[in-house]
């Protein structure tokens, strides 16, 4: 929860150490750094999520978030129909960076419902997040 105390390098850590030790899909996407959240994605966290997974799993060398990523229409449903029923496991650097999830609004709760459908509510699927913000997890959770 501390700024500069490390929160970002120990999740690319645990992914890192994940991806050669699990039979998973490991997902590792930041709302900081070279993608962070721009102010008119706040009106769509889904969608800005969904984007950073499409950049997470792009096997394209030298691909940069802004120039290939960031105006990208990346549906849920593509995500879902990418992850299939594969054990999965998301790790999100700054989910508190998507102010809408201070708020109990359509799109936070679109997004908190993706989260335990697709990381949270079944067998072999894992969700990991930095938050500078402990309230973040209620929205998640409920």
């Amino acid at each position: 929860r501390c700024s500069r105390g490390g929160k970002t390098r120990a999740l690319k850590e645990i992914a890192n150490r994940l991806k050669s030790s699990v039979q998973a899909s490991v997902i590792f996407v930041s709302f900081n750094e070279s993608s962070d959240i721009s102010s008119w994605e706040q009106v769509d966290p889904l969608g800005a999520l969904c984007r950073r997974i499409a950049f997470a799993a792009c096997r394209k060398r030298n691909a940069t978030y802004d120039s290939d990523f960031a105006k990208a229409d990346v549906k849920p449903e593509q995500i879902v129909e990418w992850l299939g029923r594969d054990p999965r496991i998301l790790l999100i650097d700054e989910m508190s960076n998507c102010n809408s999830l201070l708020e109990k609004s359509t799109p936070s709760i679109d997004l908190a419902f993706f989260l335990r459908s697709n990381f949270l509510s079944m067998e072999d699927q894992y969700l990991v997040f930095s938050s500078h913000i402990v309230s973040t997890v209620g929205q998640v959770s409920s």
